[in-house]
Order: C-alpha cells, then structure tokens, then sequence
C-alpha cells in the first residue's frame, strides 16, 4: 500500500501543472553558496534548543540578509567573504522544519531546508500503556433484536447449544443419604438479559421447562438403594452479577427464584422422600445457577478477550494488544488497553531514534454515549506505526525506470529535472502524526528528508530533500472486505509548510531556483497522490476465535457505518457497530 502512496508522489510530476513550470533554467555565475553546519539532517533531538548554524560563502555581491525560519538573524564576515551565522531555535515535538534563506546585494540568493525529529521519543517496540480506550456499549451487550451479534445473544446461543447440558450432565450431586448423578437436562427455552450500571453487569438468565432425568445411589447405611427418577422445572430465572476486577469480569452474587417443581422416583424409601424432594430442588438450583455463572464468566471475559488482537499487519511488523483494565458504567464496558507495535530493523537507526511521546490528554468517558461500539486510539500508537513502517525499511529503495515513469506519468519530466532515466526515493525520517491546524483537516501529516533524486538521461544528478507538513482529510468507506478509511493530503498551497534542500546539482545551476521549481511542484503532487494513497482496513473478528461451537465457524464481527475524527489533542476516535449481519 506504502508502494502505491510513493508511486502516486512521483507519478504525477509530469502533469500539465508541472510542465508549465517547467523550462530549462538559465545557468548563471557567482551565487553565494551555502553550507549548513547543524543541525544534522535527520537528526533526533531532545535537547531543550536547537542550533542552526552554517556559513556562505559570497558571489559576485555581499550579503545583505540571513533568514532562519523567516527570522533575521546577524552574521559575521570574514575577510576571505565567508560569511557565518548561528541561532539557537526553539522546537515543537515532532518533525521541525528548519529553512535557511541568503540574498546578496545583487537580488541572488541561496536556500536550504531539512528537518529533525524533536522531542521526547519511545524506545523501538516499547510498549504504549494506555494507549487505547474502547468502548463496549449497551446495544453490543443486548440489543433485545435477536440477531448474533450481542453477548445476550450468544450466551441464549450457548444454553440452546446443548454446553451447559454438556457440563452438567453426569456430574455427581452428594448428601449425607446418597448420591444424584443427573443423566440428562433439557429445557424448551432460555433467555437472557443483560445491562450494566456502575455496580458491574448485570444478567438475568431464565430457563424455560428445565426437566432433568437422575440416577440415585443410596450412601452409608442407605447403600442399598438405587434408583432413578426424574425433576422438572417450570421456570428457573437467576440474576447474576459480575464485578469488573481489574483484567476480569467476575460473578460476585447470585439471585434464583423458581417457579413449578416437581419430582418422581421409581422408588425410595418413604422416610426419605421428602428430603430427596427438597434437597433436589435445592441443589438443582445450586448447580444450575453455578454453570451459568462459569458460562457468563467464561463467555464475556473470552468476548473482550477478543479485542486484544496480535497480528502482523506487514511482512516484519507486529501489532500487539493488551487488556489493561476493565470498567463499567451506564454506557456499557470500558476497556483500557496497552499496545506494542515493533518492526524488524532494516538499517541502523540515528542516535536517539524512536517513535514520538506526547501528553495530549486521553479522551473522556463515555467516548461517544450513543454509539454501540467506540474505540479511541492515542496519537502515541499513531506515531510508532509510522515509526515501524520506516524502521523497517518499507519505505526505502523505491526507483522507477524512464518508461515506468512515462507510463505513470503520461510525459517525461522537464528540464532540469528530465529527461529522467531514473528516479529514486526515500524516506530519511519516520513521518509524524498529529492534531489538524486548520478548521477543515482532521489531522496533520508531517514528513522530513523526504529524499528524492532525478538521474537524468545525460549522466547529471539532482537530489532535493523535501520537508512538509500539510493536512489529511479521513474518509471511511465500505470496502470489499468490510470497513475501511483512506486518507487525502491536502494540497492547497496556502495549507502547505514547505522547506526544500538542492543537496546535489549541475554545475552552473541555481540551486534557489531548482528549490523554486520543486515547491510549485510539490503541491499538484499532493493533489495526484491523493488518488493513489491507500486505504486501511478494518480487522473483522471472527467469533471462532474465542468461542467454541459448529454455529460460530462462520461468523464474524464487522464494523459498519463508521464514523472517524481527531481531537485536537491528536487521539483518532472511531465509532460505528460491531454486527454480524
């Protein structure tokens, strides 16, 4: 997919928009020329400031002005006509563009551009905690509409699946007088409700016509009795309570209230008739209320169970989520979750390279009252994705051939960037993700040393490190697989921060003009590139994964009618329902 995003980047350099920028640029003599000493490109940095520092050396005319970031700052002359500067620039976590202008008296200039990553990062592969906050709402735990696709509905699955028989059936029951081994249990209906409060959750489970067929043997001075009989239920309802404790949902008190019983025997002694009738009832009850009990423990600590996924999303990179801590309130269940996302290293990483720690303040609960299923994911989770994908390698060594670029483009480059027979990309710094600046993004989209070389047909070489920040606009759409959000860069010049670095060039070529002619092109380059971004997938949860039974082979949970935005703290919130449908 990353393939497809950087082929959309370089295919679109040929439109009309660029040619007419296009024409060969008049070579010229004596510009100053510019060298930047510090910051390195590419580099990570925690440090409370960063120096910005380099020297020109002067053309044909002095140099009248020395801009860093659109800031005057002073410079010293040396007699030889070196002329230096330093200033010290405050940063911003995340990728800073750093844009060094020179002008001489005679109207020629020199430019520089490049970028660092600032700020306090995670280690590689550290792991998140509490980076991602989901949200289990009410209609998720029982909808009352019968579908498959709530915890109610698969608990009433489970019970008319014959699993509770299964765990009953031929369990010896003991009194002092002897002992009962039920031989078989049915009943024609059962049914569950099931709501949370902020005392936990709650289900009230009712068994229709329960009729159990027993094996009694006699114990002590009793050994000689053995028989069999039957008991029948006319209605059984329990209500149970489960108690969220810290990973788990735990069953803390049960409430049974029974209604029609009966009881028959081939034959027992008439002295103890009455208390087999009562102990019976009793402990039918007992034990029902006991397997129902493990069946909702089991069930709903298995459902949530299945949201702490571990997949490799990519060849050498994993995504891994662990449940932190369960809550509940009137809104549904609250999930806090930890996350580790790693990638194999493909080169060696700069010095104090990892992925972008920010304090944005986690989202409030409930995240979204009216929706049945609400996850928010932390711009920290965001960020060492990225990470991940860069480490890896996935976004290194990409080069295309004079034809690809023809076909892809539809023109060859123009002059002085063509005529190509080869162009190549990569990324020198993960890109970053953040919160929107402007009214009509939904989030930021930061990339540094973004490194792109023309290799011309005549032997020359052009290599220009682009620095950008601009804006992404989320769209979730229904794919052929389930839900999906895709992403639009927004390439409004206006919205654009943009510094270009000329790190290599022909010889009598003005470097400030090439950077000129790279930043009209880098926005129509957006622009193109939108159509070919990929889009994001998401994962359905089949409910075999976490329950047993022929009846959920085939059946998964799917996110429909999506909806997703960014805070302006930077977390990305998601809200849809989780259906089988």
């Amino acid at each position: 997919m990353w393939t497809l995003f950087i082929v959309g980047l370089v295919a679109c350099g040929g439109n009309e928009e660029t040619d007419a920028v296009g024409p060969a640029i008049a070579a010229i003599d004596e510009v100053p020329l510019l060298t930047m000493t510090a910051p390195a490109r590419g580099a990570f940095t925690g440090e409370d400031n960063v120096l910005v520092s380099g020297g020109v050396q002067m053309g044909s005319g002095a140099i009248s002005t020395v801009e860093i970031n659109g800031t005057v700052v002073e410079s010293a002359t040396s007699a030889a006509g070196l002329v230096t500067f330093d200033s010290e620039l405050e940063w911003e976590p995340g990728i800073n563009l750093i844009g060094v202008r020179i002008e001489d008296e005679n109207g020629e200039r020199a430019v520089d551009g490049r970028a660092i990553y600032a700020g306090p990062v995670h280690e590689p592969g550290a792991t998140l905690t509490d980076a991602v906050f989901l949200q289990v709402g009410s209609d998720m735990l029982d909808d009352d509409d019968g579908v498959l696709d709530d915890v109610a509905a698969l608990m009433e699955t489970l019970l008319m699946d014959e699993s509770i028989s299964d765990s009953f059936v031929g369990q010896p029951m003991e009194s002092d007088y002897y002992e009962l081994t039920p031989t078989s249990l049915s009943f024609e209906d059962a049914a569950v409700d099931l709501w949370t409060g902020t005392g936990g959750l709650t289900a009230e489970v009712t068994f229709f016509d329960v009729w159990v067929d027993f094996d009694v043997e006699g114990v002590s001075w009793y050994s000689w009795v053995s028989t069999d009989g039957s008991a029948w239920i006319d209605e059984l309802a329990l209500t149970v309570t489960l108690t969220a404790d810290g990973v788990e949902v735990l069953p803390t008190s049960t409430v049974a209230e029974l209604t029609g019983y009966g009881i028959t025997v081939d034959y027992f002694p008439d002295s103890l008739e009455d208390y087999l009738a009562d102990w019976t009832e009793t402990t039918l009850e007992e034990e029902l209320a006991s397997t129902t009990e493990e069946m909702l423990e089991s069930l709903v600590g298995d459902y949530l169970q299945a949201f702490a996924v571990d997949i490799d999303f990519a060849e050498g990179m994993n995504l891994a989520l662990e449940v932190a801590d369960i809550d509940t309130g009137t809104e549904g269940l609250r999930l806090t979750m930890d996350v580790t996302i790693t990638g194999d290293e493909a080169f060696a990483l700069p010095t104090g390279a990892g992925s972008l720690q920010t304090e944005g303040r986690a989202p409030s609960w409930p995240l979204d009252a009216n929706a049945p299923f609400a996850v928010a994911l932390d711009d920290d989770l965001m960020n060492q994705l990225l990470f991940a994908f860069w480490s890896s390698g996935a976004l290194q060594g990409f080069s295309f051939s004079s034809v690809e670029m023809t076909g892809l483009s539809g023109s060859t480059l123009p002059p002085p960037l063509g005529p190509v027979e080869e162009v190549s990309l990569e990324f020198g710094l993960p890109a970053v993700w953040g919160a929107a600046v402007v009214d009509d993004q939904d989030a930021e989209l930061s990339m540094g040393e973004f490194l792109l070389r023309f290799a011309r047909e005549d032997g020359e070489t052009l290599e220009f490190s682009i620095n950008v920040k601009t804006g992404v606009v989320m769209e979730m759409v229904e794919g052929d697989e389930g839900a999906e959000f895709g992403l639009t860069l927004d390439n409004r010049p206006s919205e654009i921060a943009l510094e270009i670095g000329v790190l290599e060039y022909p010889e009598g070529v003005d470097p400030g003009d090439l950077a000129a002619l790279i930043r009209l092109l880098v926005p129509p380059l957006f622009g193109n590139a939108s159509a070919f971004m990929p889009t994001f997938p998401i994962p359905t949860v089949p409910l075999g994964s976490f329950l047993e039974g022929e009846v959920f082979e085939d059946v998964e949970f799917e996110l429909r009618n999506p909806e997703i935005e960014v805070s302006s703290t930077g977390w990305m919130l998601m809200t849809g329902e989780l259906t089988t449908d």
